[in-house]
């Protein structure tokens, strides 16, 4: 069976994670190609298992990133429905 082939920032979205940082982690894993790779290429299954397994191993992965601008528009949204973050 052949598995569809996956966009970088597709990828990222799944691991909760930047396109930038599989990008730069790309080289380290061994996947090259002779046209540059950006956030909209396509990656083979096995290039992103690979890349899933990798940053599996990243202990703080499994959390989501925030910061100060996400937490208050998260904080208003749940005062108009009466509810405190």
């Amino acid at each position: 069976m052949i598995r569809p082939k996956v966009r970088v920032s597709q990828l990222a979205g799944e691991l909760r994670c930047k396109a930038k940082d599989i990008l730069e982690a790309l080289s380290g894993l061994g996947i090259e190609r002779e046209q540059k790779i950006t956030h909209n290429t396509r990656l083979e299954a096995e290039e992103a298992d690979k890349i899933k397994s990798h940053f599996a191993s990243l202990p703080d992965l499994h959390e989501p990133k925030t910061n100060h601008v996400t937490l208050g528009h998260a904080k208003s949204i749940a005062a108009r429905f009466g509810e405190e973050i």
